[in-house]
């Protein structure tokens, strides 16, 4: 009997001892770490901030199994990623000026939790009024469009383009019917007040139509953020009013290569409007003077304020138009008047107006009238054309020696 009993206590004992032990198991249990990075707390923002709570979370004794992140208690985790330690919250209308508590509540796998809150301030505040425009430099007559990119919250815009007109559209196109720099000016609101940006001498307007030297007219157009001559070159002389040499029915020697010619096809007049002149490398950059970098502008012999096209000008503008595969379709005048059958893709949406102008040197060694289209470069060895019965553009890579004498045709691009 005395055994029995004994029995029963050591039995008491050891259930006791067991429950003893897994309560202190329990409580030893470490609860897990969270450690704010960013924001600090009370830190301000504004409409249209993103406020990067940015966290460390760990656990001594074990890991986490969830990270919820809570403004003022609305839950904000991304379901399926509990364990991404980091939110962004964008302040947008949803958020009105106030203080917010954010929590961030951290889980275990012991099923224990910490949780860490600051106070993050979302401020009153007027706009901070920004624009920028699609292009800087334009033509009489063409639309300007100007892009309002304001900070913080904005309600209404008041636009001053500075020549009397006004607009209070939050992204307005204006055409300006006067050539001249002008101030833009831009007053942005909300219901904490205005403010506003002047951006002095921001547009510069040109007339639409260029006249050289010696009096020739020429159409302009704007195609991307370039100006160009929406026809080929047709001068005689430099801006300065030097001449260039009249090629008409010469025949070449070696000796004359650093002479500046100029010529029309055939030596015929009746191809000069609508073709202009060609002219030989001398000529059309005034002397051997190419390009030795790429922002070098070489006037040569477009008028005061233009230059002479580098290489990397004419692919800016190929660019613009969709690449080399089709942009030469696109810079081609459409139908059979300046080009033979097939003039492929043509259609001149850029209205850049190129016509078949072909080339030559004078003494009967013209050719390619319609078929072929060559345009000189500041960039030296190469010359950029284009084809009637083709869609692309193609940049020759041609050895000094061969185009020395050639007479090609020139457009100017607006410095």
């Amino acid at each position: 009997m005395k055994t029995k009993r004994t029995l029963q206590a050591l039995l008491i004992c050891v259930a006791v001892i067991a429950i003893i032990a897994v309560s202190c198991k329990k409580d030893d249990n470490d609860n897990p770490v969270i450690e704010v990075i960013s924001p600090a707390d009370n830190q301000q923002y504004f409409f249209g901030d993103t406020v990067f709570i940015k966290v460390r979370a760990y656990d001594n004794d074990g890991y986490i199994t969830d990270l919820n992140f809570y403004i003022n208690n609305n839950n904000v985790s991304i379901d399926g990623n509990k364990l991404i330690y980091d939110y962004n919250w964008l302040i947008n209308d949803n958020f009105p000026p106030a203080d917010y508590t954010v929590k961030i509540e951290a889980i275990d796998n012991e099923a224990a939790i910490t949780t860490k809150e600051i106070t993050v301030t979302v401020a009153e505040s007027e706009p901070v009024p920004d624009f920028y425009s699609n292009i800087n430099t334009s033509l009489v007559g063409n639309t300007v469009q100007f892009t309002d990119i304001s900070k913080r919250k904005t309600t209404s815009w008041l636009w001053d383009f500075g020549d009397g007109q006004q607009s209070s559209l939050q992204n307005p196109g204006h055409k300006y019917n006067t050539a001249g720099k002008y101030n833009v000016k831009l007053t942005s609101s909300n219901e904490y007040g205005e403010s506003s940006v002047t951006k002095n001498n921001f547009i510069t307007i040109i007339d639409s139509v260029l006249t050289d030297i010696d009096t020739n007219e020429y159409k302009l157009v704007v195609i991307g953020k370039q100006i160009w001559m929406a026809e080929n070159l047709k001068t005689t002389r430099y801006a300065d009013g030097s001449a260039m040499i009249d090629g008409t029915n010469l025949v070449f020697n070696t000796d004359e290569t650093e002479n500046s010619y100029y010529y029309v096809y055939e030596d015929n007049s009746t191809y000069l409007e609508e073709y202009g002149r060609l002219y030989n490398i001398a000529a059309y950059l005034n002397g051997y003077n190419y390009a030795e970098s790429a922002t070098d502008k070489i006037q040569g012999a477009c008028p005061d304020g233009w230059h002479v096209p580098s290489i990397n000008e004419w692919y800016e503008l190929i660019n613009t138009l969709g690449g080399i595969e089709v942009a030469g379709g696109k810079l081609k005048t459409k139908g059979y008047d300046y080009w033979l059958a097939p003039n492929t893709g043509a259609t001149n949406e850029s209205g850049f107006s190129a016509k078949g102008g072909g080339y030559g040197m004078g003494a009967d060694t013209y050719k390619y009238l319609k078929r072929v289209a060559y345009y000189g470069t500041s960039s030296k060895d190469y010359i950029l054309n284009l084809f009637g019965d083709r869609n692309n553009v193609d940049e020759l890579d041609v050895p000094f020696d061969l185009i020395q004498f050639e007479g090609i045709s020139v457009r100017c691009v607006k410095d």
